[in-house]
This record gives C-alpha cells, structure tokens and sequence, in this order.
C-alpha cells in the first residue's frame, strides 16, 4: 500500500516549531525557579577564580621584589659599599654611589610596584633611592627582627611621611631583610624595599566596578591593611567575617552574618606573608539582580515564541523549497536528460549541492559522450585489425613465394626489397595485438625506410638514435611508421635536393618521447589541425590514427604535438606512458 506524501517542508515546519517553543517553555519555568541558587553558586565560583587571580598576583609581586633583594644583596657594589671603613674618602662613596643609583634605578624602573629602597650599612654608610621623596628609616625594631631572621626576608606595613611641603603619610608594604657578608658570615647591613599601599589596591580595584562589592587585606594580627575604602586603613576588620575561614583550605568562600545582614565572603591566604585577601558582597545585592532576570525572561519568552512561529515558516520554506527544484531536476536526470540543470544562486550548503549536481551532471553527459564515441572507435579499431590480420596473411605468403623466385633467379636487390616487405608486413600483424616492444617497431620502421630508400635512390638519409636499455619498453605498435611516411611524401620527398629524416627516441621522466624531424618544406598550423582534429580528411589519415589511438588507450595528455617552420622542416612529438616490458630485447641493434 503506497503511503500517503507529507513533504519535508511541512515536516520541518512542525518539528522546528515543537523543538523551539517548547524547550523555551520548559527552560524559562526552571530558570526562573533555580536562579537564585545557581546566580549565588556562580558568583561565588566567579569571585572565588576572581580573588584567587588577585592573591596569586600578589605573591607574584611579593616573588619579584624578593628577586630584586636578592639581586641587591650579592651586588658587588653594595657589598663594596657596606664594608668601606667610615673614614673614607667622599669621592670614593660617592663614586661607588653613582654605580648603585644606576644598578637601583634598573630595578626600579623595571619593576613597576617597588616605589623605593633603603640601604643602611653597620658601617654607618647608608644609601637612598627615592621615587615620591618618603622618609625612610630603620628602627631598632625592624633591625631586630631582620637579625632574627638572619638573611630572610620580612614584610611590614607602614605609613611613612613625605618630605615634600604638603606632608602626608603614604601606606607602603617594606621588605625588610640582612646583608650578610657571606666569606665571614657577618651582618653588613640591612635592606628596605618599598611597595606603595595604592601599588597593590589597583589590582583589584581593577575588579570591583559597583558590583563585586569590597575588597580588603589584612595582616596576622587582623587589621585592615589595604581596603578598597581608604578610611578602613590601620582598622581591626570585624571578627565575624572571619568565623568561616578554614585553615586547611588556601582559598575558599561562605556565607556569614554581620550586623543583621548577610555576606558572601571569599578569601586567599597568602603564605608567605601570613595575610588574606578578602573579598565581601552582601547576599540582598547578589539576589537584587533576580527580578531583572525575572522580567527579562518573560520577555524573551513572548517575544521568541512570537518570532519562532514566524521564522519557522519562513526558514521552512526558504531552505527546504529549493530541495523541491531539485528533486525535479534529478527527475528529469533519470528520464536520461543530462542536459538538465539548477539555477539556484546561493552561497550556502544548498547553492554548493546545486553546483555539484551540475558538475556532476554535465560531467556524466560528457562521459556518457566520451564512452560512447570510444566504443565506436573501438569497434573501428577492431574491424581494422581484422582487416590487418586478414590481408597481411595473404601477402605474406604470397611475398614469400615472390623471394624463393627471384633466389632461383639470382634476382639479389628484388629479394632484399622482398624480404624488407615481407618483415614489414610480419611486423604489422604482430599476431593481432596493439601492442609490441619499441625494439620490433623500430625494426619495422627499417624495414620501410630499406624500401623507401630504394624507391628514392638514397636521395633520403634516415637517422636513428635510442639507448639500448628501453628498447624492451611496451608501446603501440605502428606508430613510428606512418609519422616517417608523412614526414617522406609531404616534407622531404618535395625537396630538390636531398633531404634528411633524423629519429630520437627519449625516456623522459615517467613518458617515452619519440622526436621525428626532417627539413622538408614544412606544414602550416590549419592543415596540421585539420590532420589531427577533423574527422573528414584524407591527408595525413595515419597520423590521425596514430593519435587517436595513443589518446584512446592512455587518456587525453598523451599524443602528438606538431612544430613547424614553413620551409624549415618539420618536428614531431609523440609522447605515451613509459611501460617497462618483459625484458626481452631485439636481437638486432639500434644503429644511430
């Protein structure tokens, strides 16, 4: 029972409606029921990512300036300096100096966080670099905890005064570590670098933008050390932010109360210096943003099931149409018309089928003609092989009892001409096959040309030249033969004088190359295409022959190619797969 047609058009048509409108259904109802939870969940893993990146850059800072340090404390000119006697001499300090100041200013400038550094030296030498002209020291306090450490590095945060006229106090974070002479391992001095507080809090303050609520920093001892809100510095940060911590976990968040009101609060330890980075967004902030996500659902729920149903007919119809062209047009195909094509004009997936089925169709016209036009050569080639096979037998036996004749008759330049004819025409039956070895066609070229050269009473001069090694190579038989008779009748044979036929025979690459050339009165270019490529000619029907035949078995880049120069002769190229044969060579050798 034939079912009943349901075009893909409309198919497509419900199936994009159903498989647009009702996910979007179902997918606003439970957005809207699990936003809440899933807008704190991200945030939270966002600021989470977020704080983590800013913690890890701080280190990163905290790493380079321990590098500069350490760079500064084996300098060799520092250490030159720290272990001077006190009593010497200015210009050598101040020599010394200028060769500090540019290795510091380097550093400096290199490094975009350090504002400052400090050298104090227990000879009581002391050096300054000074970006925003603070006042630098070193208490007893620091020099002790510095000894304590003995070369390790510690950090402090200060406020130092400025010197200029105004007078404030900057908040810096100071490294503060030895120089040790390491041959006697004794103290030499002890170095400062400053970071300037407002160095770190543009890290993060690049985050915050009204939305990602308040970052601060405090130290061991919990006071706030670096704030997004300055008025927060050199404070005690609320205890109940900090209930949640978990010192197993480097970075983490929760939630916690403080003053009647709840906050998300993310955080990072950083290790090394015994501080955390602390980041605090109130929760009524976080959900504030669901009656927003509210109202934008439902109006992109309207307004996509409105635009859905319009779209999916119109891109229904746009898409799916051309498929019914063509449909017709593959119907017309297998009615047998190739001539049949799409006009579609797209530059989608349809419009490159569209050009692919023409493609593909005028291509299977011209092999369809291709096919056609080489069975009927074929079968050409066929009935003149027959033909060939048929009349050679007759004449071969008949030239046979021609020689034993002239023998008895002691006839000697008739039984070579015989004999010459009678191999030519051996050599032409060849046991009907098309292809012989390049040694036997040459051999049946001689066999011509010994005949020829009799008939023109050696007015003509033949040449041959062809290494030994390829004359066992495969190729068309009786190609060679009627070249040589064109370039005998229709070039030399003209001539006045005598005249000359030189063949060469090349392996080129992957090809064999016959080259015949002669210096007869040459040929113009409509008669060699009318030779070649016109079906109605009579001249030169061998040569079109040759050529069709060579193109008939190895495909349209192999044939003959003319060069000719009006009374300057004529250059033949006959070019046909290199086919290495049985191995098997003449028994008689190429002369050249």
């Amino acid at each position: 029972m034939k079912k009943r047609f349901f075009s893909l058009e409309h198919k497509v048509l419900i199936c994009f409606i159903l498989l647009s409108i009702v996910p979007i259904i179902l997918t606003s109802y439970m957005v809207y029921k699990q936003v809440s939870v899933i807008l704190k969940e991200n945030i939270a893993e966002s600021n989470l990512s977020t704080v983590q990146q800013i913690g890890s850059m701080m280190e990163h800072v905290v790493s380079d300036v321990n590098k500069v340090s350490l760079h500064i404390i084996y300098n060799e000119a520092v250490r030159q300096l720290l272990m001077m006697p006190s009593d010497t001499s200015h210009k050598d300090i101040s020599q010394l100096n200028n060769e500090i100041y540019e290795q510091l200013l380097f550093h400096i400038s290199s490094t975009e966080y350090i504002d400052s550094m400090y050298i104090e030296g227990d000879n009581g030498l002391s050096f300054t670099i000074n970006g925003t002209g603070l006042v630098i020291s070193i208490n007893e306090e620091l020099q002790k905890r510095a000894i304590e450490k003995n070369g390790g590095s510690i950090w402090v945060y200060e406020e130092l005064e400025t010197v200029n006229v105004q007078r404030k106090n900057v908040p810096v974070y100071s490294q503060v570590r030895l120089i040790n002479d390491y041959l006697n391992i004794e103290p030499l001095g002890i170095l400062r670098v400053n970071v300037k507080e407002e160095n770190i809090a543009k890290i993060y303050e690049k985050d915050i933008n009204g939305k990602k609520g308040s970052y601060y920093i405090i130290d061991s001892n919990q006071n706030i050390i670096s704030s997004s809100d300055k008025k927060m510095l050199n404070s005690k940060i609320n205890k109940s932010l900090l209930q949640g911590i978990n010192q197993e976990e480097q970075f983490w968040y929760y939630e916690t109360v403080m003053e009647n009101k709840q906050f998300l609060v993310t955080y990072y330890y950083m290790q090394d210096l015994d501080w955390y980075l602390i980041n605090l967004i109130p929760i009524e902030d976080i959900l504030s943003e669901m009656n927003i996500i509210r109202n934008i659902t439902v109006m992109i729920l309207v307004i996509s099931i409105i635009i859905c149903i319009i779209l999916s007919r119109l891109i229904s119809y746009k898409f799916l149409h051309p498929l019914k062209e063509l449909k017709n047009v593959m119907e017309d195909v297998e009615q047998e018309d190739f001539s049949a094509r799409l006009t579609l004009k797209r530059n989608d997936e349809i419009g490159i089928l569209a050009a692919t089925f023409n493609k593909m169709s005028k291509r299977l016209e011209e092999l369809l003609t291709q096919v056609y036009y080489a069975k009927i050569m074929q079968k050409e080639a066929e009935l003149k092989a027959l033909e060939a096979q048929i009349n050679p037998h007759f004449l071969y036996n008949t030239l046979d009892v021609i020689y034993w004749k002239c023998r008895m008759e002691k006839a000697h330049e008739s039984e070579r001409l015989i004999i010459a004819l009678s191999k030519l025409f051996r050599l032409t039956l060849n046991k009907g096959n098309e292809f012989t070895t390049l040694g036997k066609e040459l051999d049946h070229l001689k066999s011509y040309m010994t005949i020829q050269q009799v008939k023109y009473e050696d007015d003509v001069t033949f040449s041959i030249n062809v290494d030994d090694d390829i004359l066992d190579c495969k190729v068309i038989k009786l190609v060679l033969q009627p070249i040589v008779e064109n370039a005998l009748i229709h070039g030399v044979g003209k001539r006045v004088e005598e005249g000359n036929i030189w063949v060469k025979i090349i392996k080129q690459q992957e090809d064999l190359v016959y080259i015949i050339k002669d210096d007869g009165i040459g040929i113009d270019q409509h008669i060699i295409d009318e030779i070649l490529y016109k079906k109605e000619n009579s001249q030169g029907y061998g040569m079109k022959n040759v050529n069709e035949r060579i193109r008939l078995h190895f495909g349209e880049g192999y044939g003959i190619d003319f060069f000719s120069e009006e009374g300057k002769g004529v250059t033949v190229l006959v070019k046909q797969p290199f086919i290495r044969g049985d191995g098997l060579l003449n028994d008689q050798n190429v002369s050249s």
